[in-house]
Order: C-alpha cells, then sequence, then structure tokens
C-alpha cells in the first residue's frame, strides 16, 4: 500500500508528512503549536521549543519598546549602538 501511495503522490509532498508530525498550513502550524505550549506541562523536546520560540516571536513583534530600554536589557551599550545595529541589519537586506 505504501509502494502504491509513493507511486501516486509526488515524493515531495510525502517526505513531508513522513518526516513531520503535521500537515498543513503555516496558520494552522502556529495554531498547534500554540495549543501545544498551553498544555505542556512538564515536558519537553524539540516541538515544544518550537512552540516556545513561536510564542516568542509573536510576543516581540506585538510589543514595541525604546531603544534605551533595549540596550539596557541586552547590555548592548547606548541606544545608538543599537540603532546603527538596526541600520547596518536593514541595508544588508
Amino acid at each position: 500500500m505504501e509502494h502504491r501511495r509513493r507511486q501516486e503522490g509526488s515524493d515531495a509532498v510525502w517526505k513531508a508528512v513522513e518526516r513531520g508530525w503535521r500537515l498543513g498550513s503555516k496558520a494552522f502550524k502556529a495554531e498547534l503549536l500554540e495549543q501545544m505550549r498551553e498544555s505542556r506541562g512538564d515536558h519537553y523536546g524539540p516541538d515544544l521549543r518550537e512552540a516556545d520560540e513561536v510564542h516568542a516571536e509573536r510576543l516581540v513583534q506585538e510589543t514595541t519598546m525604546t531603544l534605551k530600554w533595549i540596550a539596557r536589557r541586552l547590555q548592548m551599550g547606548t541606544w545608538t549602538c543599537v540603532s546603527n545595529c538596526l541600520v547596518a541589519k536593514e541595508k544588508a537586506r
């Protein structure tokens, strides 16, 4: 049966299913990761670390802090140093 399935479909699609734990859109994955993060208990592993990272990224995108606060929090020196780093990063894109 598996052999027949591989013959009928794209190998790339099936490799994603074989390797991953879900199949669906990025929004669906984000929803699953959020559910995992909320009900994790004392468990750990790569999937839960990914859920934590997604949550942290969402917090960073939704939170606005001053450059002075960022410089103090990350111990990067002055706020102008942070500003220069951000400008350099944008130019590198």
